[in-house]
């Protein structure tokens, strides 16, 4: 794939999709660093061009470099301003260094314009969880589990904050859904007290 999009900006080098392309099959190797030099040459060609913007945004946080990624994501949202998955990424950036708060904002919007991602309410579920805000949690994850019946991590999360709230009933029950499902941790948990 990478020597495919090699090859076709050799070929048309004004291209913004071969280079956003190229810059795909970069980090799908692992390989950041020119990922990101073939984002920057695809925006150099085409300076609106929303999915390279995100796709840079993705490498920055990738290598820890989570305010650049921020930036870019606010830029990508003045070309698309109701793309969910922008504020998802923001989302998960503002989580990455504690801004929990602004964290939940950009799941919620998230959700707001795609209410059937269950990775926003994954990350939002967390982000009330950092904030204290159990209730609000719960139904995150609730909404979790509804979307995701067959992810581990729903059942476990969701069964912390159970536990957290004192309802060891409700929280075995997600430990033991998500223990059968695979989550080795939930099923551990389930050796001690008080699910022992």
């Amino acid at each position: 794939k990478v020597s495919l999009w090699e090859d076709a900006v050799r070929k048309s080098p004004g291209s913004a999709r071969g280079y956003n392309n190229l810059g795909i099959a970069y980090h799908e190797k692992g390989m950041e660093d020119r990922a990101i030099a073939a984002y920057e040459r695809s925006i150099a060609n085409v300076t609106y061009y929303r999915e390279a913007y995100v796709n840079l945004g993705v490498s920055y946080f990738v290598m820890g470099r989570t305010d650049e990624a921020i930036e870019l994501y606010i830029k990508a949202l003045e070309i698309d301003p109701k793309n969910p998955v922008i504020y998802a990424n923001l989302g998960r950036c503002f989580a990455g260094i504690g801004r929990y708060r602004e964290a939940a904002e950009n799941y919620l919007k998230a959700i707001e314009l795609n209410p059937y991602d269950s990775k926003s309410f994954h990350g939002l579920g967390t982000a009330y969880v950092n904030l204290r805000s159990l209730d609000d949690a719960l139904a995150a994850y609730t909404r979790f589990v509804e979307l995701s019946p067959n992810d581990p991590e729903a059942y476990r999360n969701r069964g912390n904050v159970y536990a957290y709230k004192g309802d060891f009933a409700s929280a075995g029950a997600d430990f033991r859904k998500a223990c059968s499902l695979g989550s080795r941790e939930s099923c551990s948990v389930l050796e001690k007290p008080p699910f022992r």
